[in-house]
């Protein structure tokens, strides 16, 4: 099995996207088969033709590395921040097309609606229209509290049990690992 994380951040600037590098720190650390496909490979010539056309290129760009990195006979895990669902929820519906060896594993750690400062009401149900679709896109969901869990529960309309809240850990050096019940699975979110 290979897990992809996408988008990652070069030079991550937010606690999301600094949480999102911690994670692909540990799996290197722990040796699992994990490749980065960062947000700065993404060609820069759409912005010129505003949002909508730049997050539509973006889903093509994404789809056809993502489609290159993974192997239709291996099963892949794309592990995504949420906060690139308008550049990956076209990508991710022709990636379930064209590859069921695929699983989506998307990382939700604010709240659903952080573009609420849109202007724009059409742009508003339309960002709401791209979560719901991007939500229900996914094999699973990990919120980091039970306020995000119960957000995407109403808004996607998934299955409660594709959306687990799974806490932060610490760093090892604080607190000794968690001790699974089950060996063969990591814990993705104890650091």
């Amino acid at each position: 099995m290979k897990i992809i994380i996408c988008p990652l951040i070069k030079e991550a600037k937010t606690g999301g996207e600094k949480y999102f590098v911690r994670v692909f720190e540990y799996f290197q650390k722990h040796q699992v088969c994990v490749e980065p496909l960062y947000a700065e490979e993404l060609p820069s010539w759409p912005r010129a033709f505003g949002l909508m056309f730049d997050c539509f290129m973006s889903n093509i760009w994404f789809f056809f590395k993502l489609i290159s990195m993974t192997s239709f006979r291996k099963e892949t895990i794309i592990l995504e921040d949420f906060h690139s669902h308008p550049r990956l929820v076209l990508c991710n519906a022709l990636l379930k097309i064209f590859n069921k060896n695929i699983r989506i594993v998307t990382l939700l750690q604010l709240s659903l609606f952080y573009h609420g400062s849109l202007k724009n009401p059409l742009m508003k149900k339309l960002d709401e229209w791209v979560i719901r679709h991007y939500l229900r896109q996914t094999d699973e969901i990990l919120c980091n509290s039970e306020y995000t869990r119960q957000q995407a529960l109403s808004v996607s309309g998934v299955a409660a049990g594709k959306v687990k809240v799974v806490y932060c850990g610490h760093d090892e050096l604080d607190v000794q690992p968690y001790e699974s019940k089950t060996k063969d699975k990591i814990n993705i979110l104890f650091f």
